[in-house]
């Protein structure tokens, strides 16, 4: 019967853990290593409270700021990651020898989100019209495009998720086809790191 009784008193104590950390924060956690915007913590209002927006914006708050929160997180990815064999995020692909790629990348390796070459054009045409307004203010425009992961590492892309298509355009290549005609300011760090890759 005793026994009973402490097993109770951990199972509330683990309950209120959480708690206990979110007010105290006993426990120093290692921040998560990503780019994500943080919730503000919500003022409450009377016209808020009302039309329900608080409720929204509070349940927000405490989702992101309860207790254990990125141990729990770190937890739940290492165990989806070593035991699954798969990302935990759904537009995230593990590849071989554990590399992640995000969907979209590998969309646009595959060109199967091309945009269309008039889309391309059209945009390009409008980064030239900027780059020579901002030149007659004796100001440079510099586009840069960032390195793709896919096109850095296409050898690690699992065949599981290989999305070949026919369509041998992407968004990447005509860009840059465009941007060199039409003479842009522009720096491709894609083309770059995988000039540098060995």
């Amino acid at each position: 019967m005793k026994y009973t009784r402490y097993i109770y008193m951990l199972s509330l104590l683990t309950l209120f853990m959480p708690f206990l950390q979110q007010q105290v924060n006993f426990f120093k956690e290692r921040n998560l290593d990503a780019y994500y915007i943080a919730v503000e913590k919500p003022d409450f209002t009377e016209y808020e409270f009302v039309n329900l927006s608080f409720q929204d914006k509070a349940e927000k708050y405490l989702n992101e700021k309860f207790g254990f929160r990125k141990t729990l997180l770190r937890l739940r990815d290492q165990i989806y990651f070593t035991v699954f064999d798969q990302s935990p995020h759904r537009d995230y692909y593990k590849g071989k020898n554990g590399y992640l790629f995000d969907k979209r990348y590998i969309n646009e390796y595959y060109g199967n989100n091309f945009s269309g070459e008039s889309v391309l054009n059209s945009l390009t045409d409008d980064i030239k019209k900027l780059q020579d307004t901002l030149a007659n203010h004796h100001i440079m425009l510099l586009t840069v495009m960032a390195p793709s992961k896919a096109f850095y590492y296409p050898e690690y892309i699992s065949t599981n998720f290989d999305l070949t298509t026919d369509n041998p355009n992407t968004n990447y290549h005509t860009f840059c086809q465009y941007a060199n005609d039409k003479k842009l300011n522009f720096i491709d760090f894609n083309k770059y790191f995988i000039q540098k890759k060995a």
